[in-house]
């Protein structure tokens, strides 16, 4: 089925919407972990949990939407097969637990409003992969790429892809 359109002449499906955007913004928006001086013996844990963030920052994206326009669930469905394993039972519930916990995360900082909280929200994602970064400029930086990626996300799910 497909009500999403960018022009008046081609209508993309509700699967090819979330392939775009799962290659767009998880598979090809990965970030090297030295960027924010990750020391190398956490490098693959860093990389691990930011794929995750991206992955719920699509999904929060998609599920504010979905929450106030029905079309959009589609997409968000659509998206949930790429991120999900297809053996749901092994280690679905696990994920789904990992990508609830990063979507509140992700709220918080959206939501931060008073000073330093994107910088403690950043600090906190640290910790969670047992690094100690202390640096602010780092976090700022880190804390910023965050919040400019759910804005673009947002963007392009509500500008771009708009329901007929």
């Amino acid at each position: 089925m497909s009500w999403f359109t960018r022009d008046k002449r081609k209508k993309l499906p509700a699967t090819e919407i979330a392939a775009n955007l799962f290659q767009a913004f998880v598979v090809d928006d990965a970030v090297v972990p030295e960027m924010y001086e990750t020391p190398p013996d956490f490098a693959a844990k860093f990389i691990e949990q930011h794929r995750l963030y991206r992955e719920a920052a699509v999904t929060f994206v998609l599920g504010n939407q979905a929450s106030k326009e029905e079309p959009y669930r589609q997409v968000l469905d659509a998206f949930d097969l790429f991120i999900f394993p297809h053996d749901p039972i092994a280690s679905g519930s696990q994920k789904l637990d990992d990508l609830r916990t990063a979507v509140d995360g992700l709220d918080q900082l959206v939501r931060a409003n008073e000073n330093g909280a994107s910088i403690a929200w950043a600090s906190d994602w640290f910790k969670r992969i047992g690094v100690e970064q202390c640096n602010p400029l780092v976090l700022f930086q880190f804390s910023y790429w965050w919040k400019i990626n759910y804005i673009t996300i947002s963007k392009v799910v509500n500008e771009i892809f708009r329901p007929k």
